[in-house]
C-alpha cells in the first residue's frame, strides 16, 4: 500500500511539473520607456516637429503619439471594433520606446506589449463572444462601375510585413508621404496598396480619390466613418480607381465617437475604428436633413457597390482595469 501511495505521489509531482512546464510567461521587452505624449499646443504642434506613428527596426520599436486604444488593439491583434473599454482610451496618447531581447522575432511584439501594458498601466482584460452588427460591402445588381487601376511604378506599394502587428490606421499610414494641403489637395503616397490618395477639403466635406484601391483598403477607409465595421463581400480582387465623398456630418460624428469632445479635430492617429451613424434613419427614409453617411452611400452607388446590414459572432476583448497614466520608467 505504501508503495502505491509513493507511486501516486510521484505521478502527481510529474503531472504537476508537466503542467507548470506548459505555462510559460509572456515574452517581454529587455527595456522600455513609456510615457504620455506631450500635449498639443494652441497652434497644433508640440514645440517642435510632430512625431507620430510606429517604427520597428534594429531590434527596437518606437511608438509615438498613438492612442492607448490602438496600442491595446495592436497588442491583442484586434480590429478596433473588437475592443471595448472606457472612452478616454481613444484620446490618451502614449510614447513607447522598447528594446527586443536578443534573438526575439518581431512577430512577438504584440505579446511583449501585452506584458508591458499589464506592468505599466495595470491592464486587465477578459474575452467575450459577442454578436456584433456590421456592414457587408457587396456589388450592386447592375455590377461594378469602377475603372481598373493602372500600375503606378512611380508610387509602388509600401512593403508591409504580414507578421507585423496592426496598430490601426495610424500604423498603416506610418510609412506614407504627404504633399500639398487639404484645401488645394493633399496627396498621400507610400500606401500599402500602392498608388496615391488625394484628399481635398471643401465646404461640403472631404473628397477622397484613390488611384489604386483594393476592396479591403476601401472597407478600412469606410469603417472610419461608420457606426459599425465594413467587411468586404464583393469578391473583387483587383485594384480600382475609387472616389468617395464624406460629409461634414460624417466627420463630426466620427470624431465625436472617437472621444473628442464636440467633434473637434483629433490628434494624428485618433481615427481608429468606428464613427459615423444614421444609417438606420437613412434606411427608414427618416428626417428632412441628410443623415450621416448619405454622401458615402451615394458615392458607393456611383461605384456600383452597396452596403448590407448583417450580424456576426466575433471574439471581443473587454478592458476590466486600466490606469490613465503609466507607472514611471
Amino acid at each position: 500500500m505504501h508503495g502505491n501511495i509513493r507511486r501516486s505521489g510521484i505521478c502527481a509531482v510529474v503531472l504537476a511539473g508537466g503542467l507548470f512546464a506548459q505555462t510559460s510567461p509572456r515574452p517581454a521587452f529587455d527595456a522600455a520607456s513609456v510615457k504620455l505624449s506631450a500635449p498639443l499646443e494652441a497652434g497644433g504642434g508640440r514645440g517642435g516637429p510632430l512625431r507620430a506613428g510606429i517604427r520597428i527596426d534594429s531590434g527596437r520599436i518606437n511608438i509615438a503619439t498613438m492612442p492607448l486604444f490602438e496600442v491595446i488593439a495592436g497588442a491583442y491583434r484586434l480590429k478596433e471594433y473588437q475592443l471595448t473599454g472606457p472612452d478616454w482610451m481613444k484620446s490618451v496618447m502614449v510614447d513607447i520606446v522598447a528594446t527586443l531581447p536578443a534573438g526575439a522575432s518581431e512577430d512577438e511584439i504584440p505579446e511583449m506589449l501585452q506584458s508591458l501594458l499589464a506592468e505599466r498601466f495595470g491592464l486587465k482584460i477578459h474575452h467575450e463572444d459577442k454578436e456584433h452588427p456590421e456592414y457587408a460591402l457587396v456589388v450592386a445588381k447592375a455590377g461594378p462601375r469602377m475603372k481598373e487601376a493602372v500600375e503606378d511604378t512611380e508610387h509602388p506599394a509600401a512593403k508591409v510585413d504580414p507578421k507585423a502587428p496592426d496598430f490601426g490606421m495610424m500604423s498603416r499610414m506610418s510609412n506614407s508621404q504627404m504633399s500639398g494641403d487639404p484645401m488645394s489637395g493633399m496627396t498621400i503616397s507610400g500606401l500599402p496598396q500602392g498608388g496615391t490618395m488625394k484628399i481635398t477639403f471643401g465646404g461640403a466635406g472631404l473628397h477622397i480619390a484613390s488611384s489604386s484601391a483594393t476592396m479591403k483598403t476601401l472597407c478600412e477607409d469606410l469603417t472610419q466613418f461608420m457606426d459599425r465595421p465594413v467587411m468586404d463581400k464583393t469578391g473583387l480582387t483587383k485594384h480600382y480607381e475609387v472616389a468617395i465623398d464624406v460629409s461634414m456630418e460624417d466627420m463630426r460624428t466620427m470624431m465625436s465617437k472617437q472621444g473628442f469632445a464636440g467633434g473637434g479635430m483629433p490628434p494624428p492617429g485618433g481615427f481608429g475604428g468606428g464613427g459615423g451613424g444614421g444609417f438606420a434613419a437613412l434606411a427608414a427614409g427618416g428626417g428632412d436633413s441628410e443623415p450621416a453617411g448619405a454622401s458615402i452611400l451615394a458615392s458607393l452607388q456611383l461605384l456600383g457597390l452597396k452596403l448590407e446590414a448583417q450580424k456576426a459572432q466575433i471574439d471581443s476583448v473587454v478592458v476590466d482595469h486600466l490606469e490613465k497614466a503609466p507607472i514611471e520608467n
